[in-house]
């Protein structure tokens, strides 16, 4: 019973440690995946001229734009990307200590794609090239333009601006009052398209004293609203470019009703005022793609697999029959044999003497000790090598619960 439970713990185990992490902030951007999550890219190629490094994605994966930066000490020439048996160029712009940024959009679907590197003539002789960043954009927001209305309510205007996205008198020219307490504004801003769209975008410029609220509604309920704009600094004729987002993915398209966005100021007392109706663009996201997905469905194919290898065995022999089990200890007994022979042979190489010797002299004790930290840390950074450590000490601990009293 307590080998049975032992291996249970085991499993469970392996199960969440093989997992790749994942933050709510990076599965929650629909837009873009950072490939150095899933796989580590990282290249190094000893001579100059054509070098390429493949990109691998953790599905098949439907992409219009690339962006990555690299570090490469011996400088880049060019690079391209290569697909349908072509060769396409991306944009390589240095920013500075041998890193550039490596960008381009290209439409192109796959699990994989190959990037080509070139490299100019070094003195080195052994050149590196490292990831820092690697951004596969899944799909762009789809944009178009619409057309959308401004309402305007004042103590001595009133009046609507018809947004057509063609027209070119988008705009309305006004006085108000000399009497300060009767200078407030507001003006309703909506678009009778909006069931056709995920996001709405409004561009609006104002020309008045402040703007003092905004806020979007549909009927009672709060609607979705990002707004960009700078304070007024209370002296007359400001002038602000209001840009809204609206988030319309969660309201009920079969509604009578409609979002609209408020906007309440003070205009110019005793001046003229504006509105300017400068953009409308509605927005249709495209499918969210969830890489991890894709990453668990390989992981649990593999788990299956492992698990079809290795459990007849394991049962036959928590059942008594050894038969199975020897195969599992033959095998291990191998591995262990061939250790053994290498290390016989590094018994035989003859070693210098160090007696007498100060072998820390000119050594700094402190970065010596950092530099092997780092080392160790990026190798354990690797999935896949921490990934090989964690099944060695696994089956290392099967071994022992099964065979370890013989």
């Amino acid at each position: 019973m307590k080998r049975i439970l032992s291996l249970a713990l085991i499993c469970f185990v392996l199960a969440f440690s093989l997992a790749v992490p994942a933050f709510a902030t990076e599965i929650d951007n629909y837009d873009s995946i950072n490939l150095l999550d899933y796989f580590n890219p990282g290249m190094k190629y000893t001579d100059p001229g054509r070098n390429s490094v493949t990109l691998t994605f953790p599905g098949y994966l439907k992409y219009e734009y690339l962006d990555f930066v690299v570090q490469a000490p011996s400088g880049l020439s060019s690079v391209y990307q290569v697909y349908y048996g072509g060769e396409y160029e991306l944009t390589v712009i240095p920013i500075g200590e041998h890193c550039y940024r490596i960008y381009g959009g290209i439409a192109y679907e796959g699990r994989s794609v190959e990037i080509i590197f070139v490299t100019p003539q070094s003195s080195e002789s052994t050149q590196w090239l490292s990831f820092l960043s690697c951004f596969v954009y899944k799909a762009k927001l789809l944009r178009f333009d619409t057309e959308a209305y401004c309402e305007i309510a004042s103590a001595e205007f009133n009046g609507t601006i018809h947004y057509i996205p063609t027209d070119e008198i988008n705009h309305r020219i006004f006085s108000s009052t000399s009497d300060f307490q009767d200078t407030y504004f507001i003006t309703y801003i909506w678009t009778d398209d909006w069931r056709k769209y995920d996001y709405i975008d409004f561009q609006l410029m104002y020309e008045c004293f402040d703007i003092t609220s905004v806020t979007a509604v549909m009927g009672s309920v709060n609607v979705p609203l990002v707004v960009s704009y700078i304070d007024g600094t209370n002296i007359d004729n400001n002038t602000f470019y209001v840009s809204m987002r609206m988030d319309v993915t969660g309201l009920d398209r079969g509604s009578a009703d409609y979002p609209m966005i408020i906007l309440m100021g003070r205009l110019n007392t005793g001046g003229t005022n504006s509105i300017d109706f400068a953009n409308c663009s509605g927005y249709v996201k495209q499918a969210f793609f969830d890489p991890l997905f894709y990453y668990f469905y390989d992981l649990k194919n593999e788990l299956r697999s492992w698990m079809n290898t290795y459990t007849n065995r394991i049962v036959d022999a928590l059942n008594g029959n050894s038969t199975s089990g020897n195969e599992f200890k033959n095998d291990t007994s191998g591995l262990i044999s061939d250790l053994g022979d290498i290390t016989a042979s590094m018994d035989s190489v003859v070693r210098p003497n160090f007696v007498g010797m100060d072998i820390t002299a000119g050594i700094d004790i402190s970065s010596a000790s950092y530099l092997m930290s780092s080392f160790f840390n990026q190798v354990a950074g690797v999935p896949w090598i921490s990934q090989i450590i964690l099944l060695s000490g696994i089956m290392g601990l099967i071994a022992y619960i099964l065979y370890g009293k013989e």
